[in-house]
């Protein structure tokens, strides 16, 4: 690879309507992260398909998170990517780490 970079596309597992597929955020991340890595070098890892977002604490201790939309108490269907922030943040820094100990890259582009 000419530059010492890797890419980790991020994109989460949720519903865009009956028109998508699930999982499309991720797929046009990666495809982009793989375009970037032929331009300037790289290497591309799997997506990463979960991350964190809005969480709704309910009267009856269960609670609502990943896609709810914020003041309309629904939870969108085929959302399923939620991680705690901390999680999802040490998974992040895991995976970083990870890469950045490895000597050598495999399947570069």
């Amino acid at each position: 690879a000419e530059a010492p970079i890797c890419y980790l596309p991020l994109g989460v597992l949720e519903w865009h309507g009956e028109h998508n597929v699930i999982g499309l955020d991720a797929i046009k991340a990666h495809a982009i992260c793989i375009r970037a890595a032929q331009l300037s070098g790289g290497v591309v890892v799997p997506p990463l398909y979960w991350a964190t977002d809005y969480r709704e604490d309910l009267e009856d201790g269960k609670y609502l998170t990943g896609g709810v939309e914020k003041g309309e108490r629904y939870h969108v269907p085929g959302n399923m990517f939620w991680l705690r922030p901390t999680t999802y943040l040490n998974l992040l820094l895991d995976i970083y780490e990870t890469m950045r100990r490895r000597d050598e890259m495999v399947d570069a582009y």
